[in-house]
């Protein structure tokens, strides 16, 4: 992909929402935005499997992704999982 269209928010968030392995190919400034892993998450849960390590960890984008896709938990950081009281939330 070209790079422009990569740190393109709209198209990369359309990519991730038709094949969830395509947050891969987004920039470096997308991959690591909240905001946008957020969107992509809530859109389809398993997009979590391909998020950086940080946000797999952070509580609000693991809910969201599991919300959207309950087998999205398997994706989340591995403390999390350990975490007994944020897994029966």
């Amino acid at each position: 992909l070209d790079e422009e269209w990569q740190q393109d928010r709209e198209i990369m968030l359309v990519a991730v929402q038709g094949n969830p392995r395509a947050l891969r190919m987004v920039g470096d400034d997308l991959g690591n935005d909240r905001s946008f892993v957020l969107a992509a998450v809530t859109a389809c849960g398993s997009t979590l499997a391909h998020a950086v390590e940080a946000l797999r960890g952070d509580p609000e984008v693991v809910l969201a992704a599991v919300a959207s896709d309950g087998t999205a938990l398997a994706h989340a950081s591995e403390e999390l999982r350990a975490d007994r009281e944020f897994v029966f939330t």
